[in-house]
């Protein structure tokens, strides 16, 4: 069950976050590192960083299945977040025009290539979207024989299509549009984010 305490802040933040590094940050020249844009934190978790890149194949540097490496990561990419010099209400009251919840079952990674091949580089090596994009990790969700852990993303309207390639060809069925898997849910967050 989702926090909407904590949910609803951290969601106006992160779009905030994405609005501000879409203002502020370039493409590379070649527009073929879509996620390069989306990974300008870089946590250090016990002495390396979460990430690497190469001409935008980004891969981790530590144990993706590690679930401590997703909470650690996104505990530093919060906090850096709040000392950035960005509007934080500078989300819209009608937030789905500027983007979708996306939520990523983060020990489902396949590591095959296709994911980050289809999205031209907007998620990782590992399936992971970009952590910019990264907000709210709900632990231990049941999903039928199985608990799963779920990691909130943004991703912003521009970038729809580019994860939609991603979904379409990852065959670990990981990722999941919030208004798509949990209606219910989405519109409680509608309603929060209008309140």
């Amino acid at each position: 069950m989702l926090d909407l305490t904590v949910f609803v802040p951290r969601l106006k933040q992160v779009i905030a976050w994405t609005e501000y590094l879409m203002q502020h940050f370039t493409y590379p020249p070649d527009r073929q590192n879509h996620g390069a844009i989306f990974r300008q934190i870089n946590p250090v978790i016990n002495g390396q960083t979460l990430h690497s890149s190469d001409w935008g194949y980004t891969t981790w540097n530590l144990d993706v299945y590690d679930l401590a490496n997703f909470e650690q990561a996104l505990r530093i990419a919060l906090k850096q977040r709040e000392v950035e010099a960005i509007k934080q209400d500078f989300y819209s009251a009608d937030f789905q025009k500027l983007g979708r919840i996306l939520y990523f079952e983060t020990q489902l990674t396949t590591h095959d290539g296709a994911a980050i091949a289809e999205s031209n580089c907007f998620v990782d090596e590992s399936d992971v979207p970009p952590i910019d994009t990264w907000f709210y990790l709900d632990r231990n969700v049941r999903k039928g024989a199985r608990s799963r852990n779920n990691l909130f993303c943004w991703i912003p309207k521009q970038f729809e299509a580019v994860m939609q390639e991603a979904i379409s060809v990852e065959i670990m069925d990981s990722y999941h549009w919030l208004n798509e898997a949990g209606p219910l849910t989405h519109q409680q967050i509608v309603a929060a984010m209008s309140a």
